[in-house]
């Protein structure tokens, strides 16, 4: 959902990434203010995902580059309750290109599971009534209805079922027809998951990670620039996951406490269809700050494949360092769980 930010909104955005965009600062100087020689007194916050558009305070005033609203991560239609502040071109680009194949990938998740209130949307393609050689597309959706029997249900253009049965309707059915399914794009899958993420980071770590290396891959996948180095998703806890006694999986910033050898860095994403009453976690793996950052992904993500059967105790990041206070919240976050896991 977009909502366009208040000047109070912008003004609480600027505090809290004061401190985080200073050491940047020689970054958005040029596009910012051009060629002038004396760079007046100003706090400035760019967008997370471009890196471009912005908005800034000076002499008590706010300037745009670009309108800005409030971009839910993940997205509201599947649980997403935290926001962040980011242009409305990037927030219109994700919300209309890849985020709604989260939903989509969910439902089928769901669908396979068997759950009530479960239902893909679909296609029957059928001829008019009036003129066999014209061919319609009536949109359906096809699934588990409150019972957890299997239906189908004709729908609206939005996708929503109606009630008010057609004549025709019942004259489709009743013939043999070719449901038109729509596998989830997997690649839209992973940017949509790895924009979740990335804004989880960004709200916690700052600009460091959004200038980092790895902050600057997760923006190359979202431009379809690069590929992640490890599979999106590659794990998914629900109610049906089988996990040992007192084992709870924690929801947002996380690591692996134990084995030590594989210690690293997660966000836990929940994601949920109401309609369907399911919850889920997805954890995504995030490279920590050294020079090696992409290689040590790789080799953690191939021993927990290869360890399958290893217990794994996953824990919520201990660390909430304030970015007012420590601009280095992303490589301080890592140097703690090194140094407390020793």
């Amino acid at each position: 959902m977009n909502l366009e930010i208040s000047q109070k909104a912008a003004l609480i955005q600027l505090h809290k990434f004061e401190m985080s965009i200073y050491q940047y600062r020689h970054y958005y100087f040029s596009f910012v203010f051009g060629q002038m020689t004396l760079v007046p007194n100003h706090v400035c916050y760019l967008c997370p995902i471009c890196l471009s558009n912005y908005f800034l305070v000076t002499n008590g005033k706010i300037f745009y580059s670009s309108e800005f609203s409030l971009d839910h991560y993940p997205p509201e239609n599947v649980g997403g309750k935290y926001t962040s502040v980011v242009c409305k071109k990037c927030n219109n680009s994700a919300g209309t290109e890849y985020e709604p194949e989260i939903e989509a990938y969910i439902k089928r998740e769901v669908y396979n599971k068997r759950l009530p209130n479960t239902y893909i949307k679909s296609r029957i393609p059928y001829p008019s009534p009036r003129n066999p050689n014209k061919i319609f597309s009536q949109p359906i959706a096809w699934g588990f209805n409150e019972k957890g029997e299997w239906s189908i249900e004709f729908t609206n253009r939005s996708g929503k079922i109606i009630s008010d049965v057609r004549p025709w309707h019942n004259d489709i059915v009743s013939k043999e027809f070719k449901i038109e399914i729509k596998d989830p794009d997997s690649k839209k899958t992973t940017k949509g998951l790895l924009k979740a993420a990335y804004l989880y980071c960004f709200e916690t770590w700052g600009y460091e990670f959004a200038f980092s290396n790895a902050g600057e891959l997760i923006r190359a996948v979202l431009k379809d620039e690069a590929e992640y180095p490890v599979a999106i998703p590659n794990l998914w806890f629900d109610n049906k996951t089988s996990l040992n006694s007192g084992v709870n999986i924690p929801k947002g910033m996380a690591f692996i406490q134990t084995p030590k050898d594989i210690i690293s860095m997660y966000v836990n994403i929940p994601l949920s269809l109401e309609e369907s009453d399911y919850e889920c976690i997805v954890p995504i793996p995030i490279p920590i700050p050294n020079d090696n950052e992409f290689l040590e992904l790789k080799r953690v993500q191939q021993y927990l494949k290869d360890n399958s059967s290893l217990q794994i105790f996953i824990s919520s990041m201990p660390f909430s360092i304030d970015l007012r206070v420590n601009p280095r919240a992303y490589t301080t976050t890592w140097e703690l769980l090194s140094k407390q896991n020793q």
